[in-house]
């Protein structure tokens, strides 16, 4: 059995950050609760170029899924 809780992970790719924000259920199970999606500033070809931009970028892809919790703006999905 898995103890309840949540989980996040951010992508951050040359051209967009994505970030994801799940909860665990007892079963293991994952339930998305939201995807932020954001356009990468301050990389390129996957490398850090604007240490400031690429910060900014993440911070933006990561309010996205904690801004809006109802799913409106955010990709929501319930697996049932």
């Amino acid at each position: 059995m898995v103890e309840a809780g949540y989980v996040a992970g951010i992508d951050v790719g040359t051209t967009k950050i994505c970030t994801l924000i799940a909860q665990t259920a007892a079963n293991g199970q994952l339930d998305i609760l939201g995807v932020g999606l954001h356009p990468s500033r301050g990389l390129r070809s996957g490398v850090v170029v604007d240490h400031a931009q690429a910060v900014k970028s993440v911070q933006q892809s990561v309010t996205i899924p904690e801004r809006d919790r109802t799913g409106a703006g955010c990709i929501r999905r319930r697996d049932n």
